[in-house]
């Protein structure tokens, strides 16, 4: 294997006396995408980083098992079978496609509350959006019988988001069925490729 001489000018000593090639600010993000997904806790990738954190510091900058983590905030309500969720914006709608799996993540404590399948996504004006979603929203079963599904679901919209929210904001309806056995890494022997079940 040769050597890139060029390359080698670009490498540094940190301060903790380790070598690198990153430059300061890829240093400044230390956030890895492993430590979004879903399913790190069973990744043999992110076992064997951390095995050898002692003495190389390793990054994934792709990965093709990577499984989105959706945040909930406490009380985690209506989780069950299949439902929706509203979220601002088109990034959701950008990130996630139909038969994409997701962990469903307690925003207090960091915790997966369970995993799901994503059956539909759509994007569009505030407004409307609540007006054809709200009812599907894994929280409307849980307002008050006099309260319409717009109100209700708008009010936690308002709160959770305040001033970021207008008539001019877009929202996706992340539709998802629950999976009740959750997901696993599977050996690369048993799978074939290393892939969920």
């Amino acid at each position: 294997m040769a050597i890139n001489l060029k390359r080698s000018r670009w490498v540094k000593r940190t301060e903790s006396g380790r070598f690198t090639i990153e430059t300061a600010s890829e240093k400044k993000r230390e956030v890895l995408l492993c430590d979004t997904c879903g399913i790190n806790d069973q990744c043999p990738v992110r076992q064997m980083m951390d095995k050898a954190d002692h003495f190389v510091t390793l990054s994934v900058r792709h990965c093709e098992k990577y499984i989105p983590s959706v945040g909930f905030m406490p009380p985690i309500v209506g989780l069950e079978r299949q439902f929706n969720t509203l979220r601002v914006g088109k990034g959701w709608y950008e990130r996630l496609k139909v038969g994409d799996k997701v962990a469903m993540v307690n925003t207090k404590t960091a915790e997966i509350e369970g995993y799901a399948e994503v059956t539909r996504l759509h994007h569009g004006v505030y407004g409307e959006m609540l007006e054809r979603h709200a009812a599907f929203n894994h929280c409307a079963p849980f307002r008050d019988t006099n309260q319409s599904a717009v109100d209700y679901v708008g009010h936690i919209m308002q709160k959770a988001h305040g001033h970021f929210l207008s008539e001019n904001s877009t929202l996706t309806a992340i539709y998802l069925r629950r999976l009740e056995h959750g997901l696993r890494v599977m050996p690369r022997e048993a799978s074939g490729a290393g892939q969920e079940g």
